[in-house]
């Protein structure tokens, strides 16, 4: 056994095989790191922001749950919150990646992609630190490799010098970024001003909140899309409205048992999240005055004269929904597909 044995040095990053020593070698390593960086999973708190506090507030009717965060039981080994952090960090992390191979590659590949690529990893890191400041206030923040150790050893950043790298980092962003993208998908110049202006406001910094918000605005970026129902569609993956979004599809994020929630119980769902009352009220008529204010609200036919959102946020009555004719007067509805009466569930 003894002679079998051999005294050469293991290549522990051979050429042929892509580790963490050779990676960011050529534009296409640098595409799949900053596509990466679109990973739902690392947007956890983007996700769950916007799932959680709109479900807490009077938009939907939830049944029977109680939310941490609004029954007052928060903790740091609540499930979403030591995810979020997690998550957050380790895309901090990779944003850190991108930006010092970049440095790297300058005079070696093309500068053009690589000022995207910096760009994005620069507009991201600023976006996830907001997040992370945002909730927390002062935290740990690195712009470069760390160890275990120095991580472990690493105290908390007060959160006005956090915002000021955060602002830094978004014009930077704004400056290396195209003014469009390919498909519309990508995030551009607006997108880092637009965010920039989102945490501003978070911060109540509404000199900067207002500045960044102007140049968003004068680059004539975003618009209204002419129809919002279609920009609900599974298929829409680009529209002039979106600022930010991370496409989706059917087969790849099929949860039925979320879905469930939000269906009927004759389509199979559980008709927990349901819009409310007070959604529906708070959809103006098409003058521009609430419903309490305006001649041209009808209580008998309330979707008239309103904003035309509203038809597309709660099922008008007497239409048809997902096969059945909606109709809460009624103690039975139309199954459209049999013909026949259908108890309401």
């Amino acid at each position: 056994m003894i002679g079998c044995t051999a005294c050469a040095d293991l290549d522990l990053n051979p050429p042929a095989d892509a580790s963490s020593e050779t990676w960011f070698s050529n534009i296409e390593e640098f595409e799949f790191a900053a596509n990466d960086l679109y990973r739902l999973d690392l947007w956890y708190w983007e996700c769950n922001r916007a799932w959680h506090t709109d479900r807490w507030t009077d938009d939907w009717e939830q049944q029977g749950h109680g939310y941490e965060w609004s029954t007052g039981a928060l903790m740091s080994t609540t499930g979403y919150v030591k995810t979020m952090w997690l998550n957050t960090y380790k895309a901090i992390t990779r944003c850190n990646a991108i930006i010092a191979n970049v440095e790297k590659q300058r005079g070696k590949l093309s500068e053009k992609q690589l000022d995207r690529f910096e760009g994005e990893a620069r507009m991201f890191r600023a976006c996830f630190y907001s997040y992370l400041t945002f909730l927390y206030g002062d935290i740990p923040y690195y712009t470069d490799y760390i160890t275990i150790d120095q991580a472990y050893a690493m105290g908390r950043e007060k959160q006005s010098e956090v915002i000021k790298n955060i602002y830094k980092d978004f014009d930077k962003a704004a400056e290396l970024l195209p003014e469009t993208s390919s498909g519309n998908v990508r995030v551009k110049k607006a997108t880092a001003f637009a965010f920039k202006a989102r945490t501003a406001s978070w911060m109540l910094d509404y000199p900067v909140a207002a500045q960044a918000a102007k140049a968003c605005m004068e680059l004539g970026t975003y618009k209204l899309d002419p129809n919002f129902e279609k920009m609900f569609y599974i298929d829409t993956y680009a529209s002039d409205e979106f600022v930010f979004m991370i496409p989706r599809s059917r087969e790849l994020h099929n949860d039925l048992i979320t879905m469930s929630s939000f269906l009927p119980r004759n389509n199979s769902g559980k008709s927990l999240a349901v819009p409310s009352l007070e959604l529906f009220c708070a959809f103006l008529c098409s003058d521009g005055e609430p419903i309490d204010k305006s001649p041209l609200f009808d209580r008998q036919n309330p979707f008239r004269n309103r904003d035309p959102r509203l038809g597309y946020t709660t099922v008008e009555f007497g239409t048809e929904f997902l096969g059945f004719e909606w109709d809460p007067s009624k103690n039975k509805v139309l199954n459209v597909n049999t013909g026949k009466q259908a108890s309401k569930q």
